[in-house]
């Protein structure tokens, strides 16, 4: 009955903020203004100057379809933190700024969030070209920085930590799953920046490990809307695995031009990008019969999810959506609100040490940071999409240790 009262409870002060990011949402659909500003959910116990939480989003431009996936997490998990106490006893507050997937528009998103509106923590990024671009900017102020996203890895610093999945725990696990289940000949084709080509770069290691061949690899630039010479090239190479990291809309073109085409009938797919935000662009036989690994599914079964997907669609309607990268800004705040815990002073130099040890038991499973690259052990889950465009799931594989490679040097 506690947990239930608290849960209702989260989904007032949710209910009561939802208002102003309304009128926010018809300001920026009518050229307005961007979808990024202040906000706080309060709770009764905290009191003080806020906490501050920068958080760098893309609610426009290439991977705009995970924008409003990401503020979801970061509220729900700001409302809860807020309803517990807040941070150190101080509520905490998010300034939310739109970087269009864009590297400078990050980089001075970022500026702006440390620089300016004195932010204590950052929460963002999603592509890997604005998040090296960040991370640079934040070094040099020695700003606590999460991650939420999936990427290639190689970024260690001890004020940057990441709930994101590393190559070991997506791309590694669907790898072998695929050439056990589906085929044991591959082509890669991914977008022609670091996220694509470091992806690439995991992918063929892997694929080769599980006793499969590459018989094919290609590069394309954004924007890329006709994968005509792409398609011919695979259909001469005759793979019988596709597994594309081609990023955002892109990504979603070449699916439904691979079913265009009739692809689809002879190859299958594999992928660590397609989860339940992507489906809703494709249609039933464009989706169907993907293979796709990611640390989080709507559809997990568990107790904490079932509850998080109940205050989503409460506070935001039955039709609210959230990926990974949507659940790890969610499960950043929550790592922060664990490394805060007892303690009578927010002090980024006490909770970065205590990050460094942190664990949270949520939606995705149990998370653990690793100290060693402060990337955290989670579970990798395989799933199938059905031809209703469900997702089942096929494997589960606990408590990956993350391969970073690369160390934090403290």
């Amino acid at each position: 009955m506690a947990t239930l009262n608290r849960q209702a409870h989260v989904q007032r002060m949710m209910r009561a903020a939802f208002d102003r990011r309304a009128v926010l949402r018809g300001a920026a659909a009518a050229g307005m203004a961007p979808l990024a500003g202040s906000w706080r959910a309060r709770g009764a116990a905290a009191q003080g100057d806020p906490i501050r939480v920068g958080a760098i989003i893309p609610f426009t431009g290439l991977e705009t379809h995970n924008g409003l996936s990401m503020q979801y997490g970061l509220e729900i998990g700001t409302a809860e933190i807020n309803e517990a106490g807040g941070l150190a006893g101080r509520p905490v507050e998010v300034i939310m700024e739109d970087d269009g997937s864009d590297v400078a528009r990050g980089v001075r998103a970022a500026a702006k969030l440390v620089g300016q509106d004195n932010v204590d923590f950052l929460n963002g990024t999603l592509t890997s070209s604005v998040r090296t671009a960040v991370f640079e900017e934040t070094r040099g102020t020695e700003t606590l920085f999460l991650n939420p996203t999936y990427y290639e890895g190689l970024l260690c610093d001890p004020f940057y930590f990441s709930t994101g999945a590393t190559p070991n725990q997506g791309i590694e696990p669907m790898a072998a799953y695929a050439v056990e289940n589906l085929g044991t000949s591959f082509y890669f084709v991914a977008s022609d920046y670091i996220w694509g080509t470091g992806s690439v770069a995991a992918g063929i290691p892997a694929v080769e490990a599980a006793g499969g061949t590459v018989v094919g690899e290609e590069y394309v630039p954004f924007g890329t809307s006709d994968f005509t010479a792409v398609i011919n090239r695979i259909q001469e190479a005759a793979p019988e695995v596709i597994f594309p990291f081609v990023a955002g809309q892109d990504g979603i073109t070449f699916i439904k031009q691979l079913t265009d085409f009739g692809v689809r009938e002879n190859v299958q797919i594999c992928a660590d990008s397609i989860d339940e935000l992507i489906v809703p662009a494709l249609s039933e036989e464009e989706a169907a019969g993907i293979v796709n690994c990611s640390s989080y599914y709507m559809m997990l079964p568990n107790e904490a999810n079932q509850a998080f997907i109940a205050t989503m669609r409460e506070t935001y309607g039955e039709d609210a959506l959230i990926g990974s990268f949507g659940m790890n800004m969610y499960n950043n705040m929550k790592l922060v609100q664990a490394a805060a815990e007892g303690l009578d002073e927010w002090s980024k130099e006490a909770v970065t040490e205590r990050l460094r040890e942190a664990a949270f038991d949520g939606p995705s499973g149990p998370m653990t940071v690793d100290p060693s690259n402060q990337h955290v052990t989670q579970n990798a889950y395989i799933a199938t999409i059905q031809p209703d465009k469900s997702f089942k799931l096929e494997q589960t594989i606990e408590n990956v240790v993350p391969n970073a490679g690369c160390t934090v040097s403290l």
